[in-house]
């Protein structure tokens, strides 16, 4: 009886396992004709031997558990795969979309939540971060906090460690090379991010109210000196 549990959980295991590809399906369907062969090998037997081998209580068993075992592998190859998607390395919330206007999980509040399957070099300073661990999501040589580690979305926003601060890669880049060839490890300061002014981040806000400030007071002064603006 061991026999026809083992027999079921291999099949079903290597039907979960390939799910949603053909092989899956094969493996769901190659279990079902294993133990067709066997009632007919069953069957045979009760022939040759001149109805002296014959179990029935094996007939009546064979075949509902062989439509069990065929039902059950067909459900399991038909299952979605694994997520593959943008999800909080803590809980699995799925942040698609989220990679940069909510760097928090809305489901347990992880910080730095956004974790992808196939981490690549540091978008700053271009280190390997194949060793990154996903508690630490910073980079290892530069310690710039990386939103989503791995294949980036478009805007590609990476966060400083110390500031926490939404920096522009291609900017971020040039920034902390020119830091590293004059000896200074300083991270690399916030830059505005041109578009809409209610997607900036906080940082960004603050740099574009204080010029923004900055050009209407040159302006009042202008006007009240009389000295032409620019």
């Amino acid at each position: 009886m061991f026999l026809f549990v083992i027999y079921a959980a291999l099949f079903w295991w290597l039907s979960v396992k390939h799910r949603r590809t053909w092989t899956g399906f094969l493996w769901a369907i190659g279990g079902f004709l294993g133990l067709c062969l066997v009632g007919y090998i069953h069957y045979r037997m009760d022939v040759w031997t001149n109805h002296r081998i014959y179990l029935p209580v094996l007939q009546t068993i064979l075949y509902p558990y062989a439509a069990l075992v065929l039902i059950v592998s067909l459900f399991l190859a038909s299952l979605p795969p694994k997520f593959r998607g943008i999800a909080c390395r803590q809980c699995g919330y799925d942040l698609t979309g989220l990679e940069v206007a909510c760097p928090r999980c809305p489901e347990c509040g992880r910080q730095h939540a956004v974790v992808s399957a196939r981490p690549l070099a540091c978008v700053v300073c271009s280190a390997d971060m194949k060793q990154l661990s996903s508690h630490e999501p910073a980079c290892p040589d530069c310690r710039t906090y990386h939103l989503v580690i791995g294949p980036r979305p478009a805007h590609g926003f990476v966060e400083t460690a110390d500031r926490g601060t939404l920096v522009e890669p291609r900017v971020a880049g040039r920034t902390a090379h020119s830091h590293t060839n004059h000896g200074n490890h300083s991270p690399p300061a916030c830059v505005p991010h041109a578009g809409p002014t209610h997607a900036l981040h906080p940082c960004e806000l603050a740099t574009h109210a204080k010029s923004s400030s900055s050009r209407r007071d040159h302006r009042t002064r202008a006007a009240v000196g009389g000295t032409p603006g620019w």
